[in-house]
């Protein structure tokens, strides 16, 4: 029965004191709030439908080095082997 009481009791101080509401995600270009339709860049923003592009947000992260060092991985070079001569 504590449990109860003490539950009713977090929700008599929420409703009396202000609580810490759940940010609302914004646009890091132009502040607008986003609900649905947001973009996490790999910069670690969030940006809107609008500005969801690399060259719309002037984005820092290097793609093309991304894209090379993942290539590398995936193809790795292969040598030929010498062959001894007889």
């Amino acid at each position: 029965m504590t449990s109860i009481s003490e539950d009713s009791s977090n929700d008599v101080k929420c409703k009396t004191k202000k609580c810490k509401k759940k940010k609302k995600i914004r646009c890091a270009i132009c502040r607008k709030k986003i609900n649905l339709t947001y973009m996490l860049c790999k910069c670690n923003n969030y940006y809107c439908m609008k500005h969801r592009y690399a060259d719309k947000h002037n984005c820092e992260f290097d793609y093309h080095k991304e894209h090379r060092d993942k290539i590398k991985l995936e193809n790795p070079i292969i040598k030929k082997i010498k062959m001894e001569k007889i």
